[in-house]
């Protein structure tokens, strides 16, 4: 099961193991994956930066790419892959609710990338491949790395020029199963002159995602809007 959510399958589960098993149990754990794992995980996101941002110069890269291999970012990723019930924790742990724990989560993803890479001897292909798929499923993290400041700021900085109310956010929906929950945001912006109100709406995997994307429509939808 994890190894279908990861989207690799291992050739020697030992890796696998390894790359699970946190520094509390004791037992050869994962640190070393994860040194390796994070040094080919920033190469990886420098790489597509580099080839898909033309425009960007190198301190806008390296802000993009700090917030994309931070590791709120990362436990975000790992959540969504299920890896938190697979890791091997010691007692200590286990009773904190370690697998919880973003520093956990985030270390053990590097820890998988690390280990993806010598399972497969080496091919960097193959690990660049995994990583994207799971930045592509986590499809909020690409398209806000688009945008230096958050949606929320632009929309909030963009009205306030024109002495316009700030916008304001509503719980459209939200349906499935706490692990698998998708949110509906409404974002509505009152005070033109030819329009009472705009309205879009944005959905993600996280409230906060779900505000974010309704404020980027937003903010697209009025920004040659003439006040």
């Amino acid at each position: 099961m994890l190894q279908k959510n990861i989207g690799y399958r291992f050739n020697h589960l030992d890796f696998l193991y390894q790359s699970l098993t946190h520094r509390s149990t004791n037992l050869s754990h994962n640190e070393r994956l994860e040194f390796l794992g994070d040094s080919i995980l920033n190469l990886i996101i420098s790489k597509f930066l580099y080839d898909e941002f033309l425009s960007k110069n190198e301190g806008e890269m390296s802000r993009t790419r700090s917030n994309l291999v931070k590791e709120g970012t990362l436990s975000d990723i790992a959540n969504q892959l299920g890896i938190g019930s697979f890791i091997n924790l010691g007692l200590g742990e286990i009773k904190n609710h370690g697998f919880l724990k973003r520093s956990i989560l985030s270390n053990a993803l590097e820890a998988i990338i690390g280990a993806i890479f010598l399972d497969s001897g080496s091919n960097i292909k193959t690990i660049e491949n995994v990583i994207m798929n799971w930045y592509r499923n986590h499809a909020d993290l690409i398209n806000l790395s688009r945008d230096e400041k958050d949606p929320k700021t632009k929309l909030q900085e963009h009205l306030q020029k024109f002495h316009l109310p700030l916008p304001k956010y509503e719980l459209l929906k939200s349906v499935g199963y706490d692990h698998e929950k998708q949110f509906t945001i409404v974002c509505k912006v009152f005070g033109f002159r030819k329009s009472d109100h705009f309205i879009t709406i944005g959905t993600g995997k996280k409230y906060k995602e779900a505000e974010k994307l309704a404020a980027k429509h937003m903010f697209d939808k009025i920004v040659n809007y003439h006040f």
